[in-house]
C-alpha cells in the first residue's frame, strides 16, 4: 500500500513538473493517471483491491463522481442557455424527454419485472446531458450552420 501511494505522489509530481510538455503532447491528465496505474499494477505485489474495498473508499469515490460529474455538466458559458437559446431549449424540451422516454421503454422491454420509477431513475443516469450544455456553449450542434 505505502509503494501504491508512493507512486501516486509521483505521479502528481511528475504531472506538476512538465505539465506543459505534457498539453504539447497531447498527453491528458486520465491518459498519465492510466499509464501510471498500469505500471503501479505491475509493479506491486501487495493486494491494493482488498485495502480500497471499504465502505469508505466507496463513499469517498461517489461524492468524488458526483462533484465531477455535477461540476462538469453545469458549467454553461453564455448565460442559462447558452449563446444558441434556440437549440438548447429544443434539446432541453424536445430531445431530453423524448430520450428518457425511449430509455424507459427500452428499459421495460429488457428488464420487465422493474418497476417505472427505477427504468426513469436508470434512464437518468443512461440519458446524456452533455448534448446540451456543449450546443449551449457555441459548439455546432444538428440544425446549426456548418453541421
Amino acid at each position: 500500500m505505502i509503494a501504491s501511494i508512493i507512486a501516486v505522489a509521483a505521479t502528481l509530481v511528475v504531472w506538476s513538473l512538465l505539465a506543459e510538455k505534457f498539453e504539447e503532447w497531447r498527453f491528458t491528465a486520465p491518459v498519465v493517471v492510466v499509464v501510471a496505474g498500469v505500471l503501479v499494477g505491475l509493479t506491486v505485489r501487495d493486494s491494493v483491491g482488498e485495502t480500497l474495498n471499504t465502505h469508505a473508499a466507496l463513499r469517498a469515490a461517489e461524492v468524488t463522481l458526483a462533484v465531477l460529474l455535477f461540476v462538469d455538466a453545469a458549467d454553461v458559458r453564455g448565460g442559462m442557455f447558452g449563446r444558441h437559446p434556440g437549440v438548447a431549449l429544443r434539446v432541453l424540451l424536445i430531445g431530453l424527454p423524448l430520450s428518457l422516454g425511449l430509455a424507459v421503454g427500452v428499459g421495460a422491454w429488457l428488464l420487465p419485472g422493474v418497476g417505472w420509477p427505477l427504468l426513469l431513475v436508470i434512464a437518468c443516469v443512461v440519458v446524456p446531458s452533455k448534448p446540451l450544455s456543449s450546443c449551449a456553449a457555441g459548439v455546432k450542434c444538428a440544425g446549426q450552420q456548418g453541421w
